[in-house]
């Protein structure tokens, strides 16, 4: 398929932003393939009969006939409200082709466990007026497990520029979105409601487009995730009147949000953050804007910004908006500050033929009164800003530095014309590479060449340094019985990334090394590395106190393949927190994860290779969620909650749209799928999600059951497809559990 291209400056024309939806809705259909073999399953005749999918035509669909409500076109919130209230514990709603009309006030107002599914950009719910297109009844607090998929939310602001409509208004929890499109409303999606003694938390945004909406495209509470969206033309000042003050692409409300691989366009500001700490915001592409395209107004701390590109201002636009910056610290109305933010190794690239006075930003970043503890750093700028420096600080104790870099070539690399530093292949390249960070003392890469590094000492990571190879052809072969890279001391912002370890197992003889890497970080990353050979793990994260008895936060691992561990893979430590592991494949002898931190994302993992467990979680976890991972091939538990040896438990873990296979390979009939266990009655594990899994096994040795559950209260088991199990039901709810829901789950043994 060829793709519409938009370059940074130039206008996009009505036919570019459709043809870049209709290529955005590929990209949904794609990625639903997994899911939408469930949701086949899902609509079997027993399912229908018991009233948990309820498929719903509008009145001008072409598909009435397989419908079991059929819409008029002047009352359909009214009926789609019946509907809803009909799923008394929650349920689907399908949505054929047509359109679904809002007029008024009109609202469709969601439950907890309610699943809203169209078909794709055929189904759309256009409203006018006032009408609110998503909502929950004020006082209903916190609504949990909200689904909303592939469908049009359309308001008619473009037309008639006084309406009130809003696409989506709730506040919620552990939610889903995807595959929306949502356009010219004067509000696009709104998940900060606003509504009493509720508060918005662990929701998920991914691959919807919000466009051309008046104030935002979407407003977000605390610790969600937006990703691989597109996010444009909201509260453009070039096109709409009467712009308010905060109209913006994306509105950050609350903590701990990431907010990662997007393409953000023509807003007012790209991003407002307001009174916001720990949120990441990084992999974006920011262009055509008009004011900042990242703005945090009021108190903003410990925030990472890293990893963005930033095309500048529209090139086209009649205003002159080069008089703002790409990122402002703005403190009003209460004259906060803002500390211990930092902004690290994003480039202000532009695509368009030639600049023009109104193109570049005014600084690329600007502290207000009261900010200090800033950190800028390792960014690229190409003197893409109009003042003659290109940060502006406020505060005594905040820092730039220009990105600093060393070349280093091993001694068999092909390129070592182009290095700074080239190695021996002996017992001091180590040492070498070693020296070499210690030079960038503000921050800086070391840049690996292709080639084998010989380690007979560990490699020592430090804070703003990023180490980066050449993909698979840097290696990193062990000779020693060492951790191949092991830090001394804390590390902040640091990057590791695009190089493979050999372990060497064969020839080293391993005591006290033997693990891949070794690391205590914060707010820092690794990514696509490689791991093989290794005697013991893979990555160890913040698991023991050799050099800080502290937490650390906002760490990313992905993309890599954790391959060959004799012992578990990954090691988690409870120091870890806020902080992802996705993408990654891991094969171990041991289990491919132990984990004792949290609250930590796991999503998209393929974890196989025959281990002794998939998933091992000890010590009692809390705020711990796993999604879209491949979760196969266990010899015991594929998940294994293990009953604490202390007085705690397992609080607010969730397992959501996993494949779950292939478990209990060591002796059948042994093992479960999932299987968990809190200390005793009084302190039993809560707040546990397992929804939207497929748990099925097609191998000779069958699970026990696929969930088996002690000492658990306040759980719910529903939307899953069980099949393969060995026992005559799928689950296992023990006489010492409580207030577990066991719902909407179609088992085939």
């Amino acid at each position: 398929m060829a793709w519409t291209e938009i370059r940074a400056g130039d206008p996009a024309t009505p036919e570019q932003i459709n043809t870049l939806g209709y290529q955005t809705d590929q990209a949904v259909t794609a990625s639903q393939e997994a899911l939408s073999t469930a949701n086949t399953a899902l609509t079997t005749v027993n399912e229908l009969d018991k009233g948990l999918i309820i498929t719903i035509a509008p009145y001008n669909s072409t598909q009435k006939n397989n419908a079991k409500i059929v819409l008029n076109g002047s009352n359909d919130a009214q009926a789609i409200n019946d509907c809803v209230e009909s799923l008394t514990d929650g349920g689907l709603l399908h949505f054929l082709d047509g359109d679904i009309i809002m007029t008024g006030n009109d609202t469709i107002i969601l439950r907890d466990k309610i699943s809203i599914k169209g078909s794709g950009n055929s189904t759309r719910f256009r409203l006018s007026g006032n009408a609110i297109g998503f909502s929950q009844v004020s006082g209903d607090g916190t609504l949990r497990n909200i689904s909303l998929m592939n469908f049009q939310i359309l308001g008619d602001y473009d037309t008639v520029p006084t309406t009130q409509t809003v696409g989506v208004k709730l506040t919620c929890q552990e939610s889903i979105f995807s595959g929306l499109k949502v356009l010219a409303c004067k509000d696009g999606m709104n998940l900060d409601g606003g509504y009493p003694d509720a508060q918005s938390i662990m929701n998920y945004i991914s691959m919807c487009s919000f466009l051309s909406n008046a104030r935002y495209g979407v407003r977000l509470g605390t610790d969600s995730n937006v990703s691989q969206c597109l996010i444009g033309d909201n509260g453009n000042p070039e096109t709409m009147s009467n712009v308010e003050y905060d109209a913006c692409g994306i509105l950050i409300s609350g903590w701990g949000n990431n907010i990662s691989n997007n393409h953000i366009y023509k807003n007012q500001y790209q991003i407002r953050a307001e009174w916001t700490v720990g949120n990441i915001i990084t992999s974006n592409m920011f262009e055509s804007g008009y004011r900042e395209d990242i703005l945090f107004a009021g108190r903003a701390h410990s925030n990472n910004v890293n990893g963005n590109s930033f095309g500048g201002k529209d090139r086209n636009a009649v205003g002159d908006y080069s008089v703002y910056n790409c990122i402002t610290f703005d403190g009003s109305p209460s004259g906060e500050g803002s500390m211990r933010n930092t902004i690290v190794g994003n480039s202000l690239v532009y695509y368009a033929p030639e600049l023009t006075e109104k193109t570049p930003y005014n600084y690329f970043v600007e502290e207000c009164i009261n900010c200090d503890y800033n950190v800028v750093a390792n960014n690229v700028l190409n003197g893409y800003y109009k003042k003659e420096m290109a940060v502006l600080f406020v505060g005594k104790n905040s820092k730039a530095t220009n990105a600093t870099q060393i070349i280093v070539a091993p001694y068999n690399s092909v390129q070592k014309d182009s290095a700074q530093t080239i190695l021996n292949g002996d017992y001091f390249d180590a040492e070498r590479i070693n020296n070499a960070i210690a030079q960038l003392i503000n921050g800086g890469k070391i840049l690996l060449l292709d080639g084998t590094i010989n380690l007979h000492q560990a490699i020592r990571p430090k804070s703003n340094i990023i180490i980066e190879g050449s993909g698979d052809g840097t290696v990193f072969k062990v000779k020693a019985d060492i951790d191949a890279i092991e830090n001394t001391e804390i590390v902040f912002n640091g990057i590791l990334r695009d190089f493979l370890i050999d372990g060497n197992k064969a020839e080293v003889s391993y005591s006290n090394g033997g693990n891949a890497l070794h690391l205590f970080m914060s707010h820092s990353t690794v990514e696509r590395v490689k791991t093989q050979n290794i005697k013991k793990s893979a990555l160890l994260l913040n698991w023991d106190s050799n050099v800080a008895d502290t937490m650390g936060y906002l760490n990313k691992i992905l993309h890599c393949e954790f391959e060959d561990s004799e012992d578990e893979a990954v090691k988690w430590g409870w120091r870890t927190t806020d902080s992802w592991f996705c993408y990654n494949n891991v094969g171990s002898t041991k289990a491919n994860l132990r984990i004792e931190g949290g609250s930590c994302r796991f999503i998209g993992n393929h974890l196989d290779g025959s281990p002794e467990y998939n998933i091992y979680m000890g010590g009692g976890c809390e705020v711990v969620s796993f999604s879209q991972n491949v979760i196969e091939n266990a010899q015991k538990h594929a998940v294994f909650l293990e009953k604490p040896g202390y007085a705690t438990s397992y609080k607010s873990v969730s397992f959501n749209d996993n494949l779950i296979r292939g478990c209990s390979r060591s002796s059948s009939g042994m093992y479960d799928l999932i299987n968990m266990s809190g200390y005793d009655a009084s302190h039993k594990n809560e707040l546990v999600q397992i929804t939207n899994n497929r748990m099925i096994n097609s191998n000779v040795e069958k699970p026990r059951f696929c969930v088996n559950a002690d000492y658990t209260g306040n759980m719910i088991i529903s939307g899953n497809v069980f099949s393969g199990y060995n026992e005559s039901v799928p689950i296992n709810i023990t006489e010492n559990c409580s207030n577990c829901v066991d719902a909407n789950n179609i088992e085939s043994q």
